[in-house]
Order: C-alpha cells, then sequence, then structure tokens
C-alpha cells in the first residue's frame, strides 16, 4: 500500500511539474534567447580578434606582446623604440608618429582581467622621463572603470583590445 501511495504522489508530483513546465516553456525559451542575443557583441569581438590576429597576444610572453606592439607601430608609419625589459622608468616603447609627436607607451599584456589604476602612473612618470608629449597604456584585455576614469584626469591615451582589433583591422585592409 505504502509503495501505491509513494507512486500516486510522485506521479502527481511529476504531473503537475510537467503543466507547470507546459505553461512557462515561453518564459524559458524567453530567457535562453534574451541570454544568446547579450553575448552577440561579445562573441562577435571574439571573432574579430581571431580574425585580426589579436587573439595571439593572449598566449605571449610579455616582451613578445611589446614586440607585437613595435611591429604594429611600425605597420602604421611610426617610429619605433623598444626599451629594454627592466629600468625602463614606466615605458616600453617610445613610439614617434609622422606629425613628430611622441608617445611613451606603457604594454599591459594580461591572460585575463582587466588593467587596473595603479599603473596609470607608469606612463606619466615615462613621457617626463623620455620627454614626451603623449602617455599610453596598451593592453591585450580591458581596463577598470577606475583605471579608465584616472586616466582620463591624467590625460593618459588607453587602448583596450578592442582598440587593438580596430587598429589591426585597418592596417589589414591598408595593405
Amino acid at each position: 500500500m505504502k509503495f501505491i501511495n509513494f507512486f500516486i504522489i510522485t506521479f502527481d508530483f511529476f504531473k503537475v511539474m510537467f503543466e507547470v513546465w507546459i505553461s512557462l516553456w515561453p518564459l524559458f525559451l524567453a530567457a535562453v534567447l534574451w541570454q544568446l542575443i547579450l553575448r552577440i557583441p561579445e562573441l562577435f569581438l571574439n571573432y574579430r580578434a581571431k580574425k585580426s590576429g589579436v587573439t595571439d597576444t593572449d598566449h605571449m610572453s610579455g616582451r613578445e606582446f611589446e614586440i607585437y606592439l613595435k611591429n604594429l607601430f611600425e605597420k602604421a608609419g611610426c617610429k619605433v623604440r623598444l626599451l629594454q625589459g627592466y629600468k625602463d622608468h614606466g615605458a616600453d616603447l617610445i613610439v614617434t608618429d609622422k606629425r613628430n609627436k611622441r608617445y611613451a607607451v606603457q604594454a599591459k599584456k594580461l591572460k585575463s582581467g582587466r588593467v587596473g589604476a595603479k599603473v596609470i602612473g607608469e606612463p606619466l612618470r615615462a613621457m617626463n622621463y623620455y620627454k614626451c608629449d603623449v602617455a599610453m597604456i596598451v593592453t591585450n584585455q580591458n581596463f577598470t572603470k577606475q583605471a579608465k576614469e584616472e586616466a582620463k584626469i591624467a590625460n593618459v591615451v588607453l587602448w583596450n583590445r578592442e582598440e587593438l582589433i580596430k587598429i589591426s583591422e585597418k592596417l589589414k585592409n591598408k595593405r
């Protein structure tokens, strides 16, 4: 008798769950579709990163990333001086553009995550030391909100992953 009662209760439970599912499946479907729609920009950015070669930077060492940036700036028509890896006074590259504007560039290569605000001072120090016009930080990932705010106040140019993709795409289309 207990078994039959258990079976009836279990059957009733699944019957109710099925009825709930039947009535709510459009909401579940809408939630799944909404999540897919929200991911479209991220998926598109990942596609562009792969196509432009920026995803290759995720597997580079810090020095390899600096060399990657050197080559990128040179393709853009800039003169680039790659500094030694230590005692660089806060810059990894000194870039001179076509208008003779000098940039102290700090490269921040990360596997994942975001570059924080504490690095904002590094290229500013280098800008003064190397007598540059502009301080710049380039990363293969992104920046924290605080880093963006402090960079804006200090007039430090920030290039994130999306900016690297745009530049790479422009240079590939320029060929």
